[in-house]
């Protein structure tokens, strides 16, 4: 996959995560659970952000081993040095928030949530190389830490793309600038379509299921219970062009 590599800002400053409050030592490691009062946010992101997904060029491994913070959790990670610090505005309690990695080595992923809950992943079925990615069903509003790590310490150091996005894992994949995502970004702001939101059963599932639409990346049978409510599967093929509006109206 190839991403684009260079940081979008979208907060008005843009600083490294400063820790201002020593942690407090858990076994072998530095506790995950701090505080958010202790680091400073490099951003600011809302439910709905553009343009998604937003990406930066990370430092992946550190000295700790992850599986110090949960069974889930594996490879070697800088808990001092988070990749990402950012706060995130869920709006409603429905929001989706993806992370994943895109780099040549083996890398992990620890997600630290407003409420200090740990999420990590190793290998998604989602991505290509081993890169780890991981979703939030329903993210809540707050400060996130993320920390990339490697899977074998010696590979620490290595450079890596670390991505956020409230795009569905089906998606991912798609997520590629060589196949058009800068045109996908400019459909969306300008179609002024109203896709809704994701609180269908089939949101994320990489298929349109909004009978409002038609074309290539419609589901088998679209159901008028999901009308409006599987946004972002349906707004990615559209600005793919394997969806339209069935009726052209329907377009604000």
């Amino acid at each position: 996959m190839k991403f684009d590599r260079r940081a979008t800002t979208l907060s008005p400053s843009v600083l490294r995560p400063l820790k201002i409050v020593a942690t407090t030592l858990v076994g072998f490691g530095l506790s995950l659970t701090a505080t958010a009062e202790e680091w400073v946010s490099e951003l600011e992101l809302r439910a709905g952000f553009v343009p998604d997904p937003y990406s930066t060029a990370v430092t992946a491994g550190g000295a700790v081993e992850a599986l110090d913070f949960g069974a889930d959790c594996a490879g070697f990670i800088n808990p001092q040095a988070p990749a990402l610090v950012f706060d995130y505005d869920a709006i409603n309690q429905t929001s989706k928030l993806g992370f994943f990695v895109d780099s040549d080595i083996d890398t992990t992923l620890v997600v630290v949530a407003p409420d200090g809950q740990v999420h990590c992943n190793d290998d998604s079925i989602h991505l290509a190389n081993a890169n780890p990615g991981l979703e939030l069903g329903a993210a809540i509003s707050g400060q996130y830490r993320v920390m990339v790590g490697s899977y074998e310490s010696e590979q620490a150091g290595n450079s890596a793309t670390l991505v956020v996005t409230e795009y569905g894992p089906a998606m991912w994949m798609v997520l590629d600038l060589d196949a058009g995502f800068d045109s996908l970004v400019l459909n969306m702001v300008n179609s002024e379509i109203d896709f809704g939101d994701d609180s269908g059963d089939w949101a994320g599932d990489g298929e349109c299921d909004d009978p409002r639409f038609l074309g290539s990346g419609m589901a088998m049978m679209p159901s008028f219970d999901h009308e409006g409510r599987d946004a972002s599967d349906c707004r990615v093929l559209f600005g793919l062009g394997e969806v339209r509006l069935a009726r052209p109206e329907l377009q604000q």
